[in-house]
């Protein structure tokens, strides 16, 4: 079995398994292999929110820099499944800036899209520049709330997960 299929399985116990036969033997081995869309096993546990298997894979030294074909990172996967959790716990391997450095679109950028308010309210904690949180496609954090406002209201969709019903999703400060 792969690093990949078990955490797909949500197999907890067979990744300690091949994570202590690759401390042994890391050249049997890959940390790293990716999916059809460049997720590493790391990507993939954030992606699916599953704590226990990104803080193995980080403590056997999985690369938190890994970033799959759509740009994506393990900040901006984690945030898509909405997990404070794992949010939480990369936070702690590598810095908020970092992480928005190195991504297509910033964590609060998906927390918007997705109107996830606990991890806005999170993210909007940590510093940033307008230019920082402005993604690969010149959006900013407002402009996509905006933008989910206007296609609920022409999808006749009801604002989801506690949203606003106005444009105030996400205020700059």
């Amino acid at each position: 079995m792969s690093f990949l299929k078990s955490v797909e399985d949500s197999s907890t116990t067979v990744l300690r398994a091949l994570l202590a036969q690759y401390k042994s033997n890391p050249q049997q081995y890959d940390l790293e292999e990716t999916d059809i869309y460049g997720n590493t096993p790391l990507l993939k546990a954030c992606y699916l929110g599953r704590r226990d298997h990104v803080d193995l894979l980080l403590k056997r030294g999985a690369n938190l820099k890994a970033m799959n074909y759509l740009g994506q990172n393990a900040l901006t996967l984690a945030t898509y499944c909405g997990s404070l959790d794992v949010v939480r716990l990369l936070l702690r391997f590598r810095s908020y800036t970092d992480f928005n450095k190195s991504s297509i679109v910033p964590a609060l950028c998906v927390a918007c899209l997705r109107r996830n308010h606990t991890l806005i309210n999170y993210f909007r904690r940590f510093p940033s520049s307008e230019e920082e949180l402005t993604t690969a496609h010149g959006m900013t954090p407002a402009q996509i709330s905006e933008c989910v406002e206007v296609c609920d209201k022409v999808y006749g969709r009801q604002s989801g997960q506690g949203a606003s019903s106005s444009s105030a999703a996400y205020r700059m400060r």
